[in-house]
Order: C-alpha cells, then structure tokens, then sequence
C-alpha cells in the first residue's frame, strides 16, 4: 500500500495506461508505447520549465499555455515535424478525453486547454515513385548466390508484389505465406494488430525461400536480421 496518496492525475494516468488501452480500447502495444513517450517529453518539458517532478504534475497545472509551450517545445527544440507535433497532441487528447469521463472537475483545465489547442496543418510532401526501370533496376542489386543477397532479393519482390509496410514485411512469420489453388498469399498483420489476406504475384525465389526456413521453425519472422541468419549453418 502506498503511504502518500498520489495526485489524481497521476493514478487516472496509470490506470489510462495499464487498464484503460490495453484492455477496454484493445490497443496495440506500439500505439501504447507511443502515447507512453508523449507523456514522458511532457514531464521532460515540465521539468525544465516549472521544476516539478511526474509525481508533483496536478491536473491544474496542465493549462493552455503549458500545453503550448509544450508543443512548440517539441517543435523548436527538438526538431520535430508538424505530423509528429499532432501526434503528441492526439495522445494527449485521448487521455483528456478518458480523465474528463472519471473525474470531470479535476481534469476540466487540462481537457479545455487541449480542446484550445489546433491541429496543425501539415505540409504535403510531393510524391516520389520509381519508373519500371527504376525498380528493375532495384529489384536485381542483391546477389542471390549470396545467403543474404537472395534473402533481399526475395524481400524486395515480396515488398513490390504486395504493397505492404516495412514494418508488416518485417513481422512477417514463415507460416504467413501460404499457397492456395496455385494462389500465392499472404497473410499481414498492421496497425492495431489488424490482420488482412492479400494475393500477390509469385515472387521471385519466395518458394524456395519458405522451404529452407521451415527446415527450421514454421513460426519464426520470414525475414531474419543478419545476426540472426549468421548463426545458422544451414546452406541454401
């Protein structure tokens, strides 16, 4: 049992965290992880600016223009772009939401400073895209007759063929790539650990690639990093 009660915003935030998006919202421990860091660049701010600890941080204290000068600190001092500014805010704008719901009065300050604060518009980036030469050209730098240069090869036609995320590619488990009625598919998991099945085109060597891995472990990442392939001694 703790012996000093701690601040209401402290104990909604915990529960926010390990209670609240976790279980009731099913949120994705990347989405939680990332809201996590917000909150700790705005204890960082608050410190610097105000000398106050996380276990001293009141809901009061959490006023328009703390949250201003937070976000234009995020800016200014440390480099960020107006998308990840935004993304800071919307943390905040979840858990305001959330506090104002268990403790309407405490949390009132805080919630209307962060109902003041605008999303800021963001510049658009111009498009970039490959010509079909371009990414032939691409598509055969890796060596296959080199383990990892035919594991890159393999990744780079798969990336193309399915049009998915790094990060989906990289999550990517053997038993994720199946054939079904001489249709090549793959199951992906993204954002929100949300699961879609995609057919693509036959990869490049994608076959051969799936035999030698499920020599080992049907359930381990399609794509090993390159310490991970070194230590095996299997040849292709």
């Amino acid at each position: 049992m703790r012996k000093n009660k701690l601040p209401e915003f402290t104990l909604l935030l915990e529960q926010f965290f390990t209670e609240y998006m976790p279980f009731s919202s099913g949120l994705s421990p990347n989405t939680i992880r990332s809201y996590k860091h917000s909150f700790r660049l705005l204890f960082q701010y608050i410190y610097q600016v105000q000398k106050k600890n996380a276990d001293e941080i009141l809901f009061r204290d959490l006023d328009y223009e703390t949250i201003d000068g937070f976000l234009k600190w995020i800016e200014t001092e440390r480099g960020c772009s107006a998308s990840t500014r935004n993304l800071r805010l919307s943390a905040l704008a979840s858990f305001s939401f959330y506090a104002q719901n268990r403790n309407f009065e405490a949390a009132t300050v805080f919630a209307n400073a962060v109902r003041r604060t605008p999303v800021k518009k963001e510049a658009i980036q111009p498009r970039i895209t490959f010509s079909l030469d371009e990414v032939s050209v691409l598509l055969h730098l890796p060596d296959p007759q080199k383990r990892l240069g035919f594991r890159d090869q393999v990744l780079l036609n798969l990336m193309y063929a399915s049009g998915a995320r790094a990060q989906e590619i990289c999550a990517l488990k053997v038993r994720d790539f199946f054939v079904e009625k001489n249709l090549y598919k793959l199951t992906i998991t993204g954002k929100g650990n949300k699961t879609r099945r995609i057919v693509i085109a036959k990869p490049s060597g994608i076959q051969e690639f799936r035999s030698w891995r499920l020599k080992i472990f049907s359930a381990i990442h399609l794509f090993l990093p390159l310490s991970d392939m070194l230590s095996f001694r299997r040849e292709l």
